[in-house]
């Protein structure tokens, strides 16, 4: 909403009004529509007495309508009723209502910024009222340009609508500006909430990270023990395969249900198992000796050089 205000002397105003909501229009117009001629009218800024108002209840509204909504945010949080996902065992739809939480907090903090913004700038404008109301009040009522133009008892008059338009004036500017440090506040709160949310599923993440890896593991461990019976039967099942070929007979005698040269089967079986269970040892040790040997061979230039 935009508003222009001009002073015609000695006690003309004119009003221009942009973008204003319909209830803040039909106050302004009731107001003026009550207004009858007074002295405070000869002031410029006597229309800034019943404009600033209703525009500062307006921030006034904006401010406190994103506090409740701040407020909420925390009381939801502090009650467990956040939507931010706060288990391990979540699933899509909870994946999906935490993305809407950060929507509507980044929304949230948008405005914040754009009344943090808004009341700075009202601020700055009413400060040059102020000061430019100061200045005329000091040029229209000093002494000489009383004695010409008014009398003293109408410059009396006129004094005491300047003051009071100046208290006013004074104590809108006080307003607004505890309300820019609602709005700062508002800012910080929902920044804080943000940035816990964010923390609180980044911790989350981590948890789940943990527990795959545990899983990870334990897959691991299962890998290793199918691993190792696999190599205790492979030599033996080699070994069978071996003989079972037509180049070996080994025909029990008759009567017997066992040929005698079975031992041979075991005799070359264990030995060959244990054969490939020992050789992995060296294998995973030659693989750290080669890393240490790397290792020392990309020091080495560097000890030189020192």
């Amino acid at each position: 909403m935009g508003v222009v205000t001009s002073w015609t002397a000695p006690d003309r105003h004119t009003i221009i009004f942009f973008d204003a909501a319909d209830s803040i229009r039909e106050q302004l117009t009731s107001s003026c529509e009550h207004i009858r001629q007074n002295p405070a009218m000869r002031n410029p800024y006597w229309a800034h007495e019943f404009l600033i108002g209703p525009i500062v209840a307006c921030y006034d509204h904006a401010v406190w309508n994103l506090r409740d909504q701040v407020k909420a945010l925390e009381t939801q949080r502090r009650e467990g009723k956040s939507q931010v996902t706060n288990t391990i065992e979540s699933n899509d739809r909870d994946i999906n209502e935490s993305g809407t939480t950060f929507n509507a907090l980044h929304e949230i903090l948008r405005h914040a910024l754009h009344a943090t913004e808004t009341i700075g700038v009202a601020i700055q404008t009413l400060k040059s009222i102020c000061s430019r109301k100061k200045t005329f009040d000091e040029e229209r009522y000093s002494a000489d340009a009383a004695a010409k133009k008014e009398t003293a008892q109408s410059m009396i008059l006129l004094k005491r609508c300047a003051k009071k338009i100046g208290v006013y004036l004074d104590f809108q500017s006080s307003v607004i500006t505890s309300l820019e440090a609602r709005a700062k506040a508002n800012e910080a709160r929902i920044r804080s909430e943000i940035t816990l949310a964010f923390s609180t599923v980044a911790q989350l993440d981590s948890r789940l990270q943990a527990e795959i890896g545990n899983a990870a593991r334990a897959d691991s461990y299962t890998m290793v023990k199918i691993a190792a019976v696999t190599m205790l039967f492979l030599p033996p099942s080699f070994v069978s395969a071996i003989f079972s070929t037509s180049f070996f007979e080994f025909k029990p005698a008759e009567g017997e249900a066992v040929s005698k040269d079975f031992w041979i089967f075991w005799a070359i079986s264990i030995p060959l198992t244990v054969i490939v269970f020992v050789s992995l040892y060296p294998g995973n040790r030659g693989l750290l000796v080669r890393g240490r040997i790397s290792n020392a061979a990309h020091l080495r230039p560097l000890r030189e050089t020192v």
